[in-house]
């Protein structure tokens, strides 16, 4: 009898209020591919190809969340299509640790989960489904103190990781291009500096504008 083919499940979790900036991130992402993926490739420019994706990104955001958000800090955003390619990635904890408004606390928490998962392999569906259990066990460990459950700079960067990563799992080809991790630690970062200056809704910008830079204006 034929084994059913292994489905990897979205990484939903309820016990996180900010669970939904995760999938925002996706559907967004998505958004950003289906209306404007034309337009963004017929711009061979890297610098005004990054700033045609911070408007587009400006305008989708704003559409979208609805509610009180200033997400004109990416305009402020240098135009340098080797952003994403020349940060190592690798060195998170380094990234963290220079993040001006990050507190002591949040910076070692976010260290702490990255620590921990990327060390895990991602090679397959399977693999993938075992390293988002991790992270939200990890998730689920953070919101058992209460004074945790309004902390949108973690709980909103834990959820842009684990929907990243099903994101690069489930979406973006061809795999040979991308390292996994580091496309995940690319989001993250991108969605905890944009909370720090503009909230949920920055966590939420920062990381769609981080995530189809990533993809576009990397050589």
């Amino acid at each position: 009898m034929k084994k059913p083919k292994f489905q990897l499940q979205i990484p939903f979790n309820p016990n996180n209020p900010f669970d939904k900036l995760g999938q925002s991130h996706n559907y967004l992402v998505g958004v950003l591919h289906e209306n404007y993926d034309a337009e963004i490739e017929a711009i061979s420019d890297l610098n005004e190809r990054q700033a045609f994706i911070m408007e587009k990104t400006h305008d989708i955001v704003l559409d979208f969340y609805q509610d009180d958000i200033d997400v004109h800090f990416l305009d402020n955003v240098p135009g340098n299509p080797g952003l994403y390619s020349n940060i190592d990635f690798s060195t998170y904890a380094t990234i963290f640790n220079d993040m001006t408004g990050l507190s002591a606390a949040d910076r070692s928490t976010l260290i702490d989960l990255f620590n921990e998962i990327t060390t895990l392999p991602i090679d397959d569906d399977i693999d993938v489904a075992n390293a988002l259990c991790t992270v939200i066990q990890f998730e689920n460990n953070f919101l058992r103190n209460e004074d945790n459950q309004t902390n949108s700079i973690v709980l909103g960067t834990i959820a842009i990781a684990k929907y990243s990563l099903y994101y690069t799992q489930t979406e973006v080809e061809p795999p040979a291009f991308r390292i996994k991790w580091w496309h995940v630690l690319a989001d993250a970062i991108g969605g905890t500096a944009g909370g720090l200056l503009a909230g949920p809704g920055g966590i939420l910008a920062g990381a769609v504008a981080g995530t189809t830079i990533y993809e576009k204006c990397v050589d």
